[in-house]
């Protein structure tokens, strides 16, 4: 099931919903099923910056765009109190094979 919604990458096969493969086209398949989670299904020991990592890599968005953008929201929002931070998408689990 986990891998139906995108949350688990499989090791071998091809995933396919609606004839279409869940790999290019998560976003879409998510929409026309319309799954709901019913509970907080995110790791609670997670910082901020990893919780948003495990976002950009559920809903497929761009991580080279939150490389760019993201530490500057962390900025504007003042969680970053001062202290340098090195921010690296989870590039490795978004484009995993």
């Amino acid at each position: 099931m986990r891998m139906l919604l995108g949350q688990s990458r499989r090791t071998s096969g091809v995933l396919s919903i609606f004839g279409k493969s869940i790999d290019s086209n998560l976003r879409e398949i998510r929409q026309r099923t319309g799954i709901v989670p019913q509970a907080d299904n995110l790791d609670p020991d997670f910082q901020c910056l990893k919780t948003c990592e495990y976002m950009v890599f559920t809903f497929g968005s761009d991580p080279r765009y939150w490389n760019t953008a993201f530490p500057s929201y962390l900025n504007w929002l003042n969680l970053i109190t001062g202290q340098r931070i090195a921010f690296q998408p989870c590039l490795a689990a978004c484009n995993a094979d």
